[in-house]
């Protein structure tokens, strides 16, 4: 009888191994828990990126490519006035007068950005006493940035590069006399970057001519304008 049992006992042992073996080796292919095949690959990166990049290059790639039409603005300056004069530095090299602020108010007879708006002139002005590269003596360096505020349009939430109702350009130019100074008559070149105001893709040239005496001026800006 026992050795009947201890036989009975062996072959159980083996039975399990041969169990655990079959778990380990996972089901038999083509069986009834065999996974199934996948039929299609996975999708690539570059596929959906395209995807997603299409519409987007497809909206803007007209307003940039298209041929555009050439408009004339036109902004009379009045109430001219000082925002804040030039703080003047004395610098190694020569002499910088920067921060000037100058404020007003612009109106067009037809425009196609900004009818009726706030100006705003920042002019950084730079005389060198020895000659720099790029920069010889005897003459003021000049720079700015230029803005037309539409006061009606509203305050965006935010930060943004463009924002709505806001002409914004800049001017660098070289000028014989410092243009910070109280009372200086200006004709200064500017440039209005590609942006869009309003809906609407535009750049140009153009000038800006002051007259603090009279309180008074002129912005004229050349415009190549492109679709909506």
């Amino acid at each position: 009888m026992r050795q009947l049992a201890r036989a009975l006992l062996n072959l159980s042992g083996g039975m399990a191994l041969v169990v655990l073996a079959a778990c380990a080796t996972g089901p038999v292919a083509g069986g009834a828990n065999a996974p199934a095949a996948m039929t299609t690959a996975p999708t690539p990166l570059s596929s959906s990126v395209a995807v997603t990049a299409g519409p987007l290059l497809a909206q803007v790639a007209p307003n940039l490519g298209a041929p555009g039409a050439v408009a004339t603005d036109v902004w009379q300056l009045s109430d001219l006035r000082i925002l804040a004069p030039a703080t003047v530095s004395a610098l190694p090299d020569g002499t910088l007068a920067g921060n000037y602020v100058l404020v007003g108010a612009a109106t067009a007879a037809a425009s196609t950005l900004v009818k009726e708006g706030e100006f705003q002139l920042i002019l950084s002005a730079f005389w060198p006493n020895k000659d720099l590269p790029g920069q010889p003596t005897g003459t003021w360096y000049v720079n700015g940035n230029w803005t037309i505020t539409d006061p009606m349009v509203p305050t965006p939430v935010g930060r943004q590069r463009q924002p709505p109702g806001v002409v914004a350009g800049v001017l660098v130019t070289t000028l014989d006399n410092d243009p910070t100074k109280p009372g200086s008559a200006l004709t200064l070149p500017i440039t209005l970057p590609l942006s869009r105001v309003n809906s609407v893709w535009s750049k140009g040239k153009g000038t800006l001519s002051l007259d603090p005496d009279r309180g008074g001026g002129t912005l004229t800006l050349v415009l190549e304008q492109r679709a909506r």
